[in-house]
């Protein structure tokens, strides 16, 4: 398996940690792509944000996708999915891509002093929960596990940046190892 990630205008800091968690938790080949610039008809001035669906589709449309090869596209901009307010990630496993979107992990989007540590840990944790999707998992009920769903960053600084066993044997049984450092 292979990871390749698609910056589209993000923080230094997201596509490192990016780089590095795929590498430690998948042992696997992760090659960065050279930065896009977001399409502007995906942008809403209306709410401020990007439509996550239309980035997604607009992904699919340039970049080749393969089966061997999934892509996770980083962006430092605020997104939103119809029905929800705002998202962290989308994903979609038919197409081998997902999205984690930074703006809401930064601690001086909630009006605090930044803070790099924590900005990291949450990166982690939504680029994991975004690639366990494109691996098959859906949401977990287990509160800690890094598949639970985040509804607010309260919920996601909550959830480790690990899978808990259930998400870890489905993942084994269709032959996908991840490092036991990322798993409860």
């Amino acid at each position: 398996m292979r990871f390749r990630i698609q910056p589209l205008k993000v923080e230094k800091e997201a596509l490192e940690e990016a780089v590095k968690v795929l590498r430690e938790a998948f042992h696997s080949e992760v090659q960065v792509l050279e930065e896009l610039k977001l399409p502007s008809e995906a942008y809403n001035p209306r709410r401020g944000q990007y439509n996550a669906s239309l980035v997604m589709n607009w992904l699919a449309s340039i970049l080749p996708v393969s089966r061997e090869s999934l892509i996770i596209g980083l962006c430092s901009s605020d997104a939103y999915v119809t029905g929800l307010n705002f998202i962290f990630g989308l994903a979609s496993p038919f197409l081998g891509i997902c999205i984690v979107f930074t703006a809401r992990l930064h601690q001086s989007f909630y009006g605090l002093p930044e803070d790099e540590r924590i900005f990291r840990e949450r990166v982690r944790k939504e680029v994991l929960h975004e690639v366990g999707h494109l691996l098959g998992l859906e949401h977990c009920s287990t509160p800690e596990c890094v598949m639970r769903f985040s509804n607010s960053i309260l919920d996601t600084d909550y959830k480790r940046d690990k899978y808990c066993m259930r998400c870890y044997e489905k993942m084994l049984s269709k032959g996908i190892k991840v490092d036991l450092k990322y798993v409860l």
